[in-house]
């Protein structure tokens, strides 16, 4: 198990089951993927591709089974996913609105200030973890992303190579146990070997002698 460029590698080696070019993604994609862009996709749970290639879920959701689901720290208030603790119109829970003398919503209680946090708009965010709000004000993070330290949002991803990567069911369980995209590649065995020799390249440099 390899973190590299971002995104966790599993390369772990065990008998694998022969993609179906025919499968529902075609060009050899596994049962439950997609073909998007040149990259199989699991359609039930990337939130750039849910249920079908192109289909992009709105910031404060992710992907479910196919479908567009909100996010954890985010709930349905009929118009769409919201964060309570940061709506002025749905504050602490769904309908309760901010006003008067207590305008803005901080940490889910209608306040006339931000006791912590940034006032963006009538919300006390913190722009370091806002998925609404990540590194200023009104920059939100598209469906499926998280904001981290304020920076550039991420897409929680997972790249699956090696032999394993042929297996549907695998790849369908590893999915729904982490919470994320498995982005399986074509050739998830060249993948697997590409990685492994620039991990055996970086260490074979760092442990030659300074000349």
């Amino acid at each position: 198990m390899v973190g590299w460029g971002g995104l966790l590698v599993l390369g772990w080696a065990c008998s694998s089951e022969p993609a179906n070019p025919n499968g529902p993604g075609g060009s050899g994609c596994q049962a439950g993927q997609m073909q998007c862009g040149g990259v199989c996709v699991s359609v039930q749970s990337d939130a750039s591709n849910c249920g079908f290639c192109g289909n992009i879920c709105p910031s404060g959701t992710t992907c479910v089974s196919g479908s567009c689901a909100c996010q954890n720290g985010f709930v349905d208030c009929g118009s769409g996913c919201v964060n309570t603790k940061e709506d002025a119109s749905n504050c602490g829970q769904c309908g309760k609105v901010c006003s008067g003398a207590t305008p803005v919503c901080s940490n889910g209680l209608c306040s006339g200030s931000c006791a912590v946090g940034k006032l963006c708009g009538s919300s006390c965010v913190d722009t370091q973890t806002s998925i609404q709000h990540c590194g200023e004000c009104d920059h939100a993070c598209s469906g499926g992303q998280v904001c981290v330290a304020g920076g550039v949002p991420l897409v929680p991803a997972v790249v699956f190579t090696g032999g394993c990567a042929h297996n549907p069911c695998l790849v369908s369980l590893l999915s729904s146990a982490l919470g994320h995209s498995m982005v399986v590649w074509e050739n998830p065995q060249t993948v697997a070997a590409l990685g492994c020799a620039r991990i055996r390249l970086s260490s074979t440099k760092k442990r030659r002698p300074e000349e």
